[in-house]
This record gives structure tokens, C-alpha cells and sequence, in this order.
């Protein structure tokens, strides 16, 4: 952001502009913090004036015009914002090699759309485009993005709500690509070069390094309750006894055999793993 201020300030004095004598721009020096009282003030100071060169050239407008043609113009905060991007942002965005790929952290409307397409970039937003019209852009990227509709057509990038990684190659370590060989296109089926450029994955879990495991205090047994014969009195110290017809069985009262200690399966978790992150537009470069 400072260099971007400073270019616009080398622009307005390139022009020979001169700032009114109560005018202090704060003068930056190697190692200085950035404080926001210093940034704000001196853009402040460049929107005031460019608010009265505009006036002053309303005013050449007014006595060079006929008075039914003449207007007065006002400079507005969003005009402002479109100029600096169509001065200082849009140069340096056109000088980057086709195929580029730029997060932008604006938002993007139709004005700002425009403003940028004018510069040689549109939206990873997986559009269709003719091969013929942007023959560079086709040259770097090719079909790698996918199938389009029509043979003289190819596709962006489709990046909304995508990180993006860095191509595996033969990448061998403890960062490789463990899948990079059964990536997908975008429409979910096998990609022919998974291996590049325009390849997709779909979320997935590891196991963890430190293994998930429910609370293992489980060990119990269960106490069963004495039948009595008829006639019989309670007595812990007599084995439990029934009749079956002419049969008799009897089991002590010491209870059900341990189950130990045991595990139990975990369920829920979210919706998809995923690292802290923030949005931005996916923007490339035709």
C-alpha cells in the first residue's frame, strides 16, 4: 500500500502539482513504523487534493464551454478508488506473463470486473472462452481446466472455494502428494495428467498422528439378584437355587463374569477438515 501511495505521489508531482503551504505530507524513512495516523493523513491530504484540481479543471471546463454544454463534475470516494486502480494497480497488473494466477483481496463488482478485464484479467470462476480470443492465455493454460461445450472453446479455472497446492511431480518426501496420481477434473471424473495443472481432489481425513481413542475406564460387571425357592428367607451365604420339574440347578451369587477394558467407536464430526482460512478472489492473468 505505501509503495502504491508513493507512486501516486511521484504521478501528481510529475505533474508539476504543488501542495498548498499547510499541506504536510509525512516523509517515510528506512525502519520507520507504519503508523495509520501518518497513512491516513497523507491520503488524506491527496484526496483533498485532487478534489481541487478537479475543481479547478470544472473551472477551465466552464469558460471554454459553451454555458448550455458546461458541467460541473463532482469527485466521489468510489470515483477516487477507480482511478487509482486504473493508475497505479492496473500498470503493474498488466506487465505479468499469461497464465498468472493473483489473489485479490477487494471486492469485485462489474466496475472493478471491467477495470481489470481492461488490464488482462478475469475471474477463476471457471467460465467458457473462445480459443481465438485469447490465444496467450490458451497457449498457457491449454484444456488442462477442463472439458468445454464447445471445441473452440476452452475453460478457466474454476477456483471458488479452493485453496490451491503446488503440483507434485516426483515429489518423494514427507510433504509429497500421497494421491497425486488419482486426481479428478473438475466434473468429478479421472483426470488424464493428474500430475498437473487444472487437477482436483476431493476433501479426505488422515489418521491422526495421535490416535482418537474413547475413555478405556470401562471395566464392570453386573450383579444378578437371587431368586428364592418358596418358603425361603434371603441368605448371601447359600448358592442360588431353582426348580425345573424334576430338575434342580444353582449358581452362586457372585455375580457376571468382567467384560475388561474396552473401546467404543466415536461418531459426529463437521463437515469437511480444513485448516483457518480466509476468502479472497481467485484472479488470472489472459
Amino acid at each position: 500500500m505505501v509503495r502504491l501511495m508513493i507512486s501516486f505521489i511521484i504521478i501528481l508531482l510529475s505533474q508539476n502539482i504543488s501542495f498548498a503551504q499547510d499541506t504536510r505530507l509525512h516523509e517515510f524513512v528506512d525502519g520507520e513504523i507504519l503508523r495509520s495516523g501518518d497513512l491516513n493523513g497523507n491520503f488524506k491530504a491527496l484526496i483533498e487534493l485532487i478534489k481541487k484540481q478537479q475543481n479547478r479543471i470544472s473551472s477551465l471546463e466552464n469558460t471554454m464551454l459553451p454555458k448550455e454544454t458546461a458541467k460541473k463534475t463532482y469527485l466521489t470516494e468510489k470515483d477516487v478508488q477507480n482511478k487509482f486502480i486504473k493508475k497505479s494497480v492496473a500498470p503493474l497488473l498488466s506487465q505479468v506473463r499469461p497464465g498468472t494466477i493473483l489473489a485479490y483481496a477487494g471486492t469485485i463488482d462489474q466496475n472493478v470486473q471491467e477495470i481489470l478485464r481492461k488490464s488482462g484479467w478475469l475471474l477463476c470462476h471457471g467460465d467458457e472462452l473462445r480459443k481465438s480470443d485469447y490465444r496467450d492465455l490458451y497457449k498457457a493454460i491449454g484444456d488442462n481446466w477442463g472439458k468445454p461445450t464447445d471445441s473452440g472453446d476452452f475453460k478457466l479455472p474454476d477456483l471458488r472455494g479452493l485453496f490451491l497446492r503446488g503440483v507434485n511431480q516426483d515429489r518423494n518426501d514427507l510433504f509429497k502428494d500421497p494421491q497425486a496420481m488419482i486426481r479428478k477434473q473438475v466434473d468429478g471424473s479421472q483426470h488424464p495428467s493428474p500430475n498437473q495443472p487444472g487437477s482436483f481432489q476431493e476433501y479426505a481425513t488422515a489418521s491422526p498422528r495421535n490416535s482418537f481413542k474413547a475413555d478405556d475406564a470401562g471395566a464392570h460387571t453386573h450383579t444378578m439378584q437371587r431368586v428364592l425357592i418358596s418358603g425361603e428367607v434371603h441368605d448371601d451365604s447359600k448358592d442360588l437355587q431353582t426348580n425345573a420339574g424334576g430338575y434342580r440347578a444353582h449358581w452362586d451369587d457372585k455375580g457376571t463374569s468382567s467384560d475388561g477394558r474396552h473401546h467404543h467407536s466415536i461418531s459426529g464430526g463437521d463437515l469437511e477438515t480444513r485448516p483457518n482460512n480466509a476468502y479472497v478472489e481467485w484472479i488470472i492473468k489472459f
